[in-house]
């Protein structure tokens, strides 16, 4: 199938973009902090795929939309999707995202999950770094269609999302436009991602 080629990007060529992530943060140092000032811990990783510790970011989304350019084609293979994201930072603005069943809902793309028995759903490394004159968040999704058996497919996307902080609610937005996956430059993303529920952090460079 198409879908499930294009999606089913190469476990070994999503660790090689987790590598790149952790090198960066070496060049490019990033600070971070909750609101209050308070010290963002250790991220620390459990049985099952767990993830604690850190500031903790929650971040949702609706409407986003995954393409894949194929020449003259355009192939919608995730549409108006939801997302809600529990993001765990460390004071060097790296960190994971725990998944579970809720992460993606509302389209035909959920997230990796392993086969029976565990049924446990991997981290998704996140990293800020500086971007310009701002910041710019690292994700690398794990994604499968909804119509793959469980453990069948791990579809790993890494992308930079713009961060833009509300002066004055202090509210952080995390937006794409057309932003291609570093694995499969095919597939893009098109949506925004905001923090809710007052979880926003500090971030200086």
């Amino acid at each position: 199938m198409r879908l499930t080629r294009n999606i089913a990007f190469a476990t070994t060529v999503a660790f090689s973009a987790i590598a790149l992530m952790a090198s960066s943060s070496v060049a490019q140092s990033i600070e971070a902090s909750a609101e209050d000032g308070g010290h963002c811990s250790d991220v620390v990783l459990g049985s099952g795929h767990s993830v604690s510790g850190g500031c903790v970011l929650h971040i949702v989304s609706s409407n986003i939309s995954w393409f894949d350019h194929n020449g003259m084609i355009e192939f919608a293979f995730g549409q108006d999707c939801n997302f809600e994201l529990d993001a765990h930072v460390n004071e060097d603005g790296v960190g994971y995202v725990a998944t579970d069943d809720d992460t993606v809902t509302g389209c035909i793309i959920t997230a990796c999950d392993e086969a029976a028995p565990s049924h446990n759903e991997p981290e998704w490394p996140i990293e800020f770094v500086e971007s310009g004159s701002g910041e710019a968040l690292l994700i690398t999704f794990c994604l499968r269609p909804s119509s793959i058996a469980e453990g069948g497919h791990f579809g790993y996307c890494t992308l930079s999302l713009s961060v833009i902080t509300n002066p004055v609610s202090h509210q952080q937005t995390f937006s794409a436009t057309d932003t291609p996956c570093a694995e499969h430059p095919n597939n893009e993303l098109t949506g925004t991602f905001v923090t809710s529920g007052g979880s926003e952090i500090e971030l200086v460079h």
